[in-house]
């Protein structure tokens, strides 16, 4: 009421030569940029109402400054990390080639550990993978630095939308650590010891946790898919899940295979590893090595090379397919896969070839037992030269129409002994679908 009351003697107060003035500031004529002589600005600015419209014209443009301005902070009661454009956010003794840290770095890092890294942070170079991520390693390192954190709207609103559009099938360095056993059993087709066992021997070039890269790589060969599919599925560019694939590879055939297979085998150990049906039926080749020999199929697509089109055609399968010679002991342990070899060939002409290798001259000597099937006939002769022993299921004599009582139980003793190379095969063919398809 008293507002009101003022506010009509000032008006009182003001002379009517002075409503033309007030008029023009109304109709926004006079601006504080315009040129107008000092009675009429001092006019201007003791009027009472005219220092009221300024006030309020101060409160507004104030108001819009606020609105245009920087964005202010809310502080929050999370840990944050280091915060500096001169030292890793790990507290790593020399900093190295320091770089923005990316928001998906930002976004895994919270997941992970709960602690946000603000966006001015830097870290070094070395600690983001090819993926764009942190490792394993590095995230149990990092430590917080205060207790609060102050975040932008910019930055709630980015974290709130990355925990909207977050897929459980996503990339991430610790997928495979974080699943369950047997999860980990239906993926890769390995128990989780001997991942493990498997993934300490391997070394990658690629900056990238090693159970990703060699998860990616059992599961193709678990399951058999291409690539594309694990790139939907992983939502992550196919090119990636190529390198890792390559990678993983040839990191295997280095470091793994050499250890398990082929050269990294003892001599002593073979001759040792024989099954007990092995040491029942061959009582009198208990100093001797015995293995058994078997080729599989591995069927591929047909190529537009005609001279591999044709090399490669069975026309025993009447498919397009190459053939691995896998020698094994009768527990079935494989000693090594040799080839591929063309479809043409056969069992005989393969192990022909095998024989001339340096890697059969030093692991096989005189007076091995080598249990073979039908398809081997024509190099027993070969074999019997370097005074191997052979085991192959008889055939019939001619102008018989059985076999004899010793063919038979002998060709009995032969299959009795080489079903575990059958066995090895369909576990292979069956555990790790790849290898069955085309």
């Amino acid at each position: 009421m008293e507002d009101a009351m003022n506010s009509t003697e000032s008006e009182s107060d003001i002379d009517e030569s002075d409503r033309e003035l007030w008029d023009l500031v109304e109709d926004s004529s006079i601006h504080n940029d315009n040129n107008y002589c000092l009675k009429c600005y001092h006019m201007f600015k003791r009027n009472p109402l005219v220092r009221g419209k300024r006030a309020h014209n101060d409160d507004v443009s104030s108001e819009k400054t606020i609105s245009a301005g920087v964005e202010c902070k809310i502080s929050i009661g999370i840990s944050a990390c280091l915060s500096s454009h001169t030292r890793c956010i790990f507290r790593c003794l020399k900093s190295h080639k320091l770089r923005r840290i990316p928001k998906d770095s930002r976004v895994q890092a919270f997941r992970a550990t709960g602690i946000f890294v603000p966006p001015d942070s830097r870290c070094c170079s070395s600690h983001i993978l090819d993926d764009g991520r942190f490792g394993l390693a590095d995230l149990e390192t990092l430590s917080p630095q205060t207790d609060t954190c102050e975040m932008t709207g910019e930055d709630v609103a980015f974290h709130m939308n990355t925990l909207r559009k977050t897929k459980s099938s996503s990339l991430d360095n610790t997928i495979f650590d974080a699943i369950s056993d047997d999860k980990l059993k239906q993926q890769t087709g390995l128990v989780r010891r001997d991942f493990l066992s498997v993934s300490t021997h391997l070394k990658l070039n690629i900056r990238t946790e090693k159970s990703l890269a060699l998860g990616l790589y059992l599961s193709k060969l678990r399951h058999g898919y291409p690539n594309d599919h694990f790139s939907v599925i992983f939502d992550t560019p196919r090119r990636t899940i190529d390198r890792y694939m390559d990678k993983v590879r040839t990191g295997l055939k280095e470091n793994f295979v050499p250890i398990h297979l082929g050269q990294g085998l003892a001599r002593q150990d073979l001759v040792e590893d024989r099954s007990r049906v092995a040491k029942a039926l061959l009582v009198d080749e208990a100093e001797s090595s015995i293995f058994v020999w078997d080729a599989t199929y591995v069927y591929i697509q047909k190529s537009a090379n005609y001279l591999f089109q044709r090399s490669s055609y069975s026309l025993h399968k009447h498919r397009c397919l190459v053939k691995p010679m896998i020698a094994v002991t009768t527990r079935g342990r494989i000693i090594k896969v040799f080839g591929p070899y063309s479809a043409q060939d056969s069992d005989a002409t393969i192990l022909e070839a095998i024989m001339e290798s340096e890697f059969f001259l030093e692991l096989f000597k005189e007076g091995d037992v080598f249990i073979v099937d039908r398809g081997f006939e024509r190099v027993l002769a070969k074999l019997a030269a370097r005074r191997f022993k052979t085991m192959m299921p008889c055939f019939i004599d001619k102008d018989k129409k059985q076999l004899t009582t010793e063919q038979a139980n002998q060709s009995r003793v032969t299959t009795k002994l080489r079903y575990v190379i059958e066995c090895v095969n369909g576990v292979l063919k069956s555990e790790f679908r790849y290898f069955d398809h085309v």
